[in-house]
């Protein structure tokens, strides 16, 4: 009888503290991330050493609209052909401007937000293709003004290109020169008057 006295003060005690309290409890807003799909609803193709990458993402948040807070950046390329799973850090920037540099291939291209005061992340990607620059097109050989020996190449990759001086060690074709050409007979014709005006036609090597 002693036992089951016990038992029921032990219950009574029980339900007395849970009954008592208070529910004394610090709750806090999470702040919640938004990436729009401005920059991130059509898939992109580019042409490493030509173009250039410009995303300015849409970031809306609900505690602090104007982006006050501490937050980081980082655009990655993850690759999902050649290479799948190589990650390649593209910037470290809200906004996106980069001098494309990938290797060609397939990616997902993953833009992340991570809030520093609470460690949350938040992310949206889209499809990127990037395609080489000299996989189509003509060699031309030549001599520049000193005499020197110089390769450019017309790359037919998307636009027909005027790429100049392509061994020359780390140079870039960011500004190339946009050339118009058609699918027909006229087109041979077009591109040798073309490549006579920029290169004396007895400086051209044939094979």
């Amino acid at each position: 009888m002693k036992k089951i006295y016990i038992t029921t003060l032990l219950i009574c005690l029980m339900f007395s503290s849970c009954f008592n309290d208070k529910g004394n409890y610090n709750y806090s807003v999470i702040n919640d991330i938004e990436i729009g799909e401005e920059g991130f609803s059509e898939p992109y193709t580019v042409r490493t050493d030509v173009d250039k990458l410009n995303i300015e993402p849409v970031i809306i948040s609900t505690t602090d609209p104007n982006l006050n807070e501490n937050y980081t950046y980082e655009w990655v390329a993850v690759s999902t052909l050649k290479s799948p799973s190589t990650r390649y850090t593209l910037s470290t920037d809200r906004i996106l401007n980069y001098d494309v540099k990938l290797p060609a291939d397939e990616y997902d291209l993953f833009f992340k937000v991570t809030d520093t005061n609470t460690g949350l992340v938040f992310s949206n990607d889209v499809s990127l293709t990037v395609n080489g620059s000299y996989t189509r097109g003509w060699m031309i050989v030549g001599n520049d003004d000193a005499g020197k020996l110089v390769l450019d190449m017309m790359s037919i990759s998307r636009d027909t290109l005027h790429l100049k001086d392509i061994l020359k060690a780390g140079i870039t074709h960011l500004d190339p020169t946009f050339v118009w050409v058609d699918n027909s007979l006229i087109l041979m014709m077009n591109m040798f008057m073309y490549v006579q005006s920029i290169i004396p036609i007895d400086t051209i090597v044939r094979d």
